[in-house]
């Protein structure tokens, strides 16, 4: 086995793993930074009292109330109709003797 040959396999037996091996850890990385990304997103949308539900209807400045009345009547009879609870708001208050 010549000189160059030796090379050659070595090279490509050593970089090929080692390539693998930094591609895992990017997808690991991005990964993580995506998850997190989603995890913010998720609880950006959450609060006290459940999901926030963000609708804007485009319309011309004079048909804007009518919309927004017409609008909020159609999410809450949705609502009614899917069976989900009004949202109340709760607070959780904790005694402590000592």
């Amino acid at each position: 086995m010549d000189m160059q040959s030796l090379q050659t396999y070595l090279i490509t037996t050593i970089t090929d793993p080692g390539i693998k091996i930094l591609a895992a850890i990017a997808f690991w990385i991005v990964g993580r930074w995506l998850i997190g990304r989603v995890i913010g997103l998720i609880q950006a949308g959450m609060n006290l009292t459940g999901p926030v539900i963000a609708v804007r209807p485009y319309t011309n400045n004079a048909h804007y109330w009518q919309v927004y009345v017409d609008t909020n009547e159609a999410i809450v009879r949705t609502c009614k109709e899917a069976g989900w609870p009004a949202p109340t708001p709760t607070q959780i208050t904790r005694i402590v003797q000592g």
